[in-house]
């Protein structure tokens, strides 16, 4: 009973002001004398320091340092406290002491002691801001050295440095104030992959030892240039040139990847000019297309495939078939416009099927040779402007058919006094007819007499029977007979191809669906109306670049 008294008459007196850390580690020296009674305590004690966050109460921080048989001389004694590098944090902490198990009061309060808060150069303000050879600022750490060798020098094997702003303003601000130099300068010494930042040429400058395996830079967030950025080169190739870059291959490929994480994220690459977002081109990875976005339209699509589609706004695919789309929405816009100065403008090739295929109506602008035989399944006319009405109306003439090819010679001649005359044909008028016909018409007076003498021979025939000087009309006619002829003939009845069997070129004139013409591709529906007949009846014709009838 007499020692709990005499214990909780005891009181620790700091010596210092405060605790000091020798440095390095996490330790502290506490400095205290021990009384009994106001007279200085002599003898061993067991002691126990604990940490806590109030000074009365509270929680503990940290375990409690216990010290067993603590020789104390003339009331002195030293311990070393290791509550851990998380016990201070900037929080107000109190000590409590129990001396044999008897709590003292009251706690006592830790507080900086004089060369924690300024020592050496260090200056720590009220704010708890930390200026080294310069005062506090508003940044937590200001390091000031114009000594030489550098400011900071920080080495870790993990971080050496981090930090973190979170009042919008910058973490780390280094400026290098001397003409030569780096504000900050950075190396990882395992690769020997270097950075500085403020250097005299660059702001920053990053240097990776193994440029194809390592990085000189790495950006997690946002990266703004104000000017210019080049890759690979120090200068631009134009003065326009604000974005650059040079990829350092011989040979293959060298250039840049734009990627998503997912198939549903779109790559792109856009153009603003004065602010204004009007064009972007991009890749999506749903349908393995490439996109030229103008103006919120997308005009051109590059699908995977190799299929070209180009519009005025939202093109598509609607010809499965088709390697290139292009579709016009004005009225008076031409899809599709080649020009070339010398040879073809366009031309199509192909070892089966068709070469070129129009649905509509197409005009030509020139003449049209066609190396082949020209097939058609309406008429073949001329059309020019109604000579009576040319502002208004057109006239159409139609090709004379039948089943042979024929070819027709016509002219006058005037019989001698015996009423014959000779006629002269072309050169080679019979190297490309065969199967002649005649016809004689007398002009002035009747010639029932009239009769061809001489058959065609060497270019000639002679006409005979007639009048003394009367004119006689004739016309010849011969099947084609030319070397493209003899070679590949002139059919008039032919089957179907294997493919075109059962189907109609026409499917809608003989009740059949669309679907069933031998061309399937996208059709201009004509609807089926009077007869040529009628229309003539009715002194009606067809316009054959719109299909109004006139």
């Amino acid at each position: 009973m007499k020692m709990l008294q005499i214990v909780a008459c005891l009181v620790v007196v700091a010596v210092s002001t405060g605790i000091a850390n020798a440095g390095g580690g996490t330790a502290l020296t506490y400095q205290g004398r021990l009384l009994d009674a106001g007279v200085p305590a002599n003898g061993t004690f067991n002691v126990d320091f604990s940490l806590w966050d109030h000074s009365a109460g509270g929680i503990q921080v940290g375990s409690t340092i216990s010290f067993i048989s603590l020789p104390i001389s003339d009331g002195l004694f030293t311990v070393q406290l290791d509550f851990g590098a998380n016990a201070f944090d900037n929080a107000e902490r109190w000590l409590e002491i129990s001396v044999d198990g008897v709590p003292l009061t009251p706690r006592q309060p830790i507080t900086r002691a004089p060369y924690a808060i300024q020592t050496r150069g260090i200056v720590v303000d009220d704010n708890q801001l930390v200026g080294m050879g310069v005062s506090p600022g508003q940044q937590r750490l200001r390091v000031w050295n114009f000594a030489g060798g550098g400011a900071v020098e920080a080495v870790s094997s993990n971080r050496a440095i981090e930090a973190i702003s979170t009042e919008g303003d910058m973490a780390i601000l280094a400026s290098n104030q001397s003409v030569d130099g780096m504000a900050v300068f950075a190396q990882h010494q395992p690769s020997q992959n270097q950075a500085w930042l403020g250097t005299p040429d660059y702001g920053v400058y990053g240097r990776a030892n193994d440029v194809v395996n390592d990085w000189a830079g790495y950006f997690l967030g946002r990266a703004h240039v104000s000017d210019r950025l080049f890759i690979g080169r120090e200068e631009p190739l134009t003065f326009a040139e604000y974005f650059g870059f040079n990829a350092p291959v011989d040979s293959g490929y060298g250039g840049m990847y734009i990627s998503t994480n997912t198939v549903d994220g779109w790559p792109f690459y856009g153009y603003a000019a004065g602010g204004t977002f009007d064009m972007w081109h991009y890749y999506d990875g749903t349908d393995d297309t490439w996109k030229l976005n103008v103006g919120g339209s997308n005009r051109v699509l590059v699908r995977g495939d190799g299929k070209i589609a180009m519009a005025d706004s939202f093109p598509g695919f609607p010809f499965g078939g088709a390697k290139l789309f292009v579709s016009s929405d004005a009225n008076s816009s031409s899809g599709v416009i080649a020009f070339s100065e010398i040879g073809a403008a366009i031309g199509g090739v192909t070892t089966t099927g068709l070469a070129g295929q129009f649905v509509g109506d197409v005009l030509i602008q020139g003449n049209c040779d066609v190396n082949g035989d020209l097939t058609v399944s309406g008429n073949k006319a001329f059309q020019i402007d109604h000579p009576l009405d040319p502002a208004y109306k057109y006239l159409y003439h139609y090709s004379t058919e039948g089943p042979d090819p024929l070819l027709i010679y016509r002219g006058n001649v005037i019989l001698d006094g015996n009423g014959e005359a000779w006629v002269e044909l072309p050169d080679y008028f019979e190297e490309i007819n065969r199967d002649f016909h005649y016809q004689l018409t007398a002009i002035g007076a009747p010639g029932p007499n009239l009769y061809i003498a001489r058959e065609i021979a060497n270019n000639q025939f002679k006409v005979a029977g007639g009048q003394p000087l009367m004119k006689v009309s004739w016309t010849v006619t011969g099947v084609r007979n030319d070397p493209y002829m003899r070679e590949y003939g002139a059919p008039v009845e032919q089957d179907k191809p294997a493919e075109h069997r059962g189907k109609y070129l026409h499917p809608e004139l003989y009740g059949q669906p669309k679907e069933m013409a031998v061309h399937q591709f996208p059709h201009v529906e004509r609807p089926v109306t009077e007869t040529a007949l009628a229309k003539a009846q009715a002194g009606q014709t067809t316009n054959l670049s719109t299909g109004e009838l006139k």
